[in-house]
């Protein structure tokens, strides 16, 4: 699996910042209710989010169900980040860091 330019982490500033404006346009457009807003975070994050997702699971379906269940909580949650004191992608990965802790401590 290769990782697109546009979904890969980003170093200059500039990068990171239309990256980041992205992804928390996308994350908006979720708490607007609209389905497109989540393709679209989907779109610039699905790659790296499935690889810390199978990095931290046993097998690709494991990792496979994770990422349906940041996206389906990044959905139902939207509404609640506030992007202008957090980041958005930070947001997602601690999505996914909750799921990934709640399958540890679940065995």
């Amino acid at each position: 699996m290769s990782i697109a330019p546009d979904q890969a982490p980003l170093s200059s500033p500039e990068a990171s910042d239309s990256y980041g404006a992205r992804v928390n346009a996308a994350i908006r457009r979720c708490a607007a209710g609209e389905p497109a807003g989540l393709a679209a975070l989907y779109d610039a994050t699905g790659t790296w989010v499935y690889t810390v997702a199978r990095r931290a699971s046993a097998d690709d379906e494991q990792a496979c169900t994770l990422v349906m269940d940041v996206y389906r909580d990044a959905w139902s949650h939207s509404g609640s980040v506030d992007l202008q004191r957090s980041c958005g992608v930070g947001w997602l990965l601690h999505l996914l860091a909750c799921r990934v802790r709640r399958r540890s401590a679940d065995g």
